[in-house]
């Protein structure tokens, strides 16, 4: 019977078959007393029918020989001592244990073959034997794991396996901890200080792990004060000081500081009347006297010869302390004013009850009397030295050497010259010899020793080295003839 089931099928075996099949599936959908059938929830394979418990049975006259319902009831007949029928790749690496790779070997048929039996999920690798173990993480991948970044750490990897890798180091400015993470490492107080730029005082700020704190920034050398800023600066010497330093003694002096800032110092005034930079800047040296416009400013003179003392005690005269505008005259205090009188060199007189007196200061040198109410003269500044001549000139007596001294311009014997009378001149001789007598006649400063008519001794003495003569010069003013030293 075995035989005949496997050769082939008659006609009238074939058709037997289809019918029997077509009454398998109307037994399925529907009972012999009409109802409907059961239903299998996941369906059956082929030649397979529905049970009335749901679950799937095989047809008459078939057989389910590999064991697998899902190829439903693949043998026909009423034993499976048929040709075996070779699993397929699943079933084969599943008998063999084989999870991934290539795999050769004999299938369920004893016939050799060669599967692909899978690829291995992430975190494992396919092995020698084709099956799927755990991948060993990295040394990176594991100190990632368990959060580490530094040091060598212990632990265990993703296989579960107890092992040791060294996890880094830290960047600068940081330290690794005890729990083998990287972390701030707080700056000492000297870095502190230097990263904020403090020197000096208690400072409070953050430091550079942005942690709030105090530190002491230090002291300043001496010299150096402590500011708001908690930075040293340069404490500036007083003037006194900037002086000494620089040995200077007097005046204004400019220069650097201790601090090297430019300063300008009056560094002070001489004792006595030591000088300030006679011959050294800034040093006292020996008297030197004012200039001319010094000793007039300080007089407050504005005009005329001055005659006054300057710092050093030394008499001076200042030939001109410069000239007046027009209209008005230097007056006798150095003052360009207007006269209260007749000025100098004019003429002042008395004629009956008609007077014209001399400016203030000024005395009328008269040159003819008529009585106590007649008289003539010229205005001139009297004097007793060279001092009294505020106006100008020097002091010299007229005529004899004991005669009426007053301020002019000094012209020496011989000199041409004009009559002090009408003019500023004054015959002058600062070491002529008592009882003589000088005057300006014929345009001439000379020496008068005698005069016509004189029946005695020359009354005048003529200077050494000079005897009267027989020259004769007509003065105007007497309308005498004088005799003069030759």
């Amino acid at each position: 019977m075995r035989d005949s089931i496997r050769g082939p099928l008659a006609p009238a075996r074939l058709l037997a078959m289809v019918f029997g099949l077509g009454l398998a599936i109307s037994a399925c959908n529907e009972g012999d007393d009409g109802v409907s059938a059961p239903t299998c929830p996941e369906g059956c394979g082929p030649n397979m029918i529905c049970q009335s418990d749901g679950s799937c049975a095989c047809a008459s006259d078939f057989r389910d020989c590999d064991g697998k319902p899902s190829n439903g009831c693949e043998h026909q007949g009423n034993t499976c001592d048929g040709p075996c029928v070779g699993e397929d790749d699943a079933a084969f690496c599943s008998r063999l244990n084989k999870t991934c790779g290539d795999v050769t070997g004999k299938d369920n048929c004893d016939v050799a073959r060669t599967a692909t039996c899978g690829s291995c999920p992430d975190g494992k690798t396919c092995g020698a034997d084709n099956t799927c173990s755990c991948k060993p993480e990295s040394d990176a991948a594991f100190c990632s794991r368990l959060g580490k970044n530094c040091g060598d750490v212990i632990g265990t990897d993703n296989c579960n396996i107890a092992r040791s890798a060294t996890c880094g180091s830290c960047p600068d400015g940081q330290t690794c901890g005890d729990d083998k993470t990287c972390s701030c490492k707080a700056e000492d107080d000297a870095a502190f200080c230097a990263r904020l730029g403090k020197n000096c005082g208690e400072v409070t700020d953050k430091d550079n792990c942005g942690t709030a704190r105090t530190a002491t920034c230090g002291t300043c050398p001496t010299g150096q004060t402590c500011g708001d800023d908690n930075t040293c600066a340069c404490i500036p010497e007083d003037d006194a000081t900037f002086c000494s330093r620089q040995s200077k003694e007097c005046g204004s002096f400019a220069g650097s500081d201790n601090c090297g800032k430019s300063r300008t110092v009056d560094c002070g005034t001489c004792e006595g009347n030591a000088t300030c930079g006679a011959p050294v800047p800034n040093i006292c040296g020996p008297c030197v006297g004012e200039t001319d416009a010094q000793l007039c400013t300080k007089a407050n003179a504005t005009c005329g010869q001055l005659h006054t003392t300057d710092r050093c005690g030394d008499p001076r005269i200042v030939a001109d302390c410069g000239a007046c505008a027009d209209g008005t005259s230097c007056l006798a205090d150095n003052s360009c004013g207007e006269p209260d009188g007749v000025w100098l060199h004019d003429t002042c007189f008395r004629r009956g009850n008609t007077i014209v007196l001399c400016a203030t200061n000024l005395t009328c040198i008269r040159t003819y009397t008529g009585g106590v109410t007649n008289w003539e003269g010229v205005c001139k500044q009297a004097c007793e030295s060279d001092a009294d001549c505020t106006t100008g000139g020097s002091c010299a007596s007229v005529g004899k050497t004991d005669g009426q001294k007053f301020c002019g311009t000094p012209r020496s014997p011989g000199d041409a010259c004009s009559s002090w009378r009408g003019s500023a001149d004054v015959c002058h001789d600062p070491s002529r010899a008592e009882e003589t007598f000088l005057e300006c006649l014929g345009g001439t400063c000379s020496y008068v020793c005698d005069y016509d008519g004189n029946l005695g001794a020359p009354p005048y003495d003529c200077p050494a080295g000079q005897s009267c003569g027989d020259g004769r010069v007509r003065d105007p003013q007497t309308n005498f003839n004088l005799h003069l030293c030759e």
